[in-house]
């Protein structure tokens, strides 16, 4: 089994390519939005990420459990501009890589701890 620490540090890892990737995103390809909408998109899109943070940081479960739900939304989210839009296929294809990861560091991590705490 991998150690908690190991798939606590890939899942920050991931959420802050994700973050990054978002970032990118939404303010480097939306020429089409006005500045102040793509900053309100921007904030809109980034606030349950960094509101995970202090939790990832401590190891604490509920966090990685709540953050695996949400996980889903971005995967669902870059995956479906990765099929329906190819011209923005270098943005989505990490977004949807790196939501993955999120979501099986926060899936794996409460089990490895379960098992990290039963060793003798």
């Amino acid at each position: 089994m991998i150690h908690p620490r190991t798939l606590q540090r890939l899942t920050l890892i991931c959420l802050g390519g994700l973050m990054a990737t978002l970032a990118y995103w939404v303010l480097g390809l939306s020429a089409w939005m006005p500045p102040h909408t793509a900053w309100l998109w921007l904030a809109a899109v980034e606030t349950p990420l960094l509101l995970a943070v202090p939790g990832l940081l401590a190891g604490r479960p509920y966090t990685f459990a709540w953050l695996s739900l949400a996980s889903l939304f971005y995967f669902g989210g870059a995956l479906m501009d990765l099929i329906a839009n190819p011209a923005e296929r270098h943005a989505s294809l990490p977004a949807t890589v790196l939501a993955l990861g999120v979501f099986t560091g926060c899936i794996l991590f409460p089990k490895a701890l379960k098992a990290y705490r039963r060793r003798p």
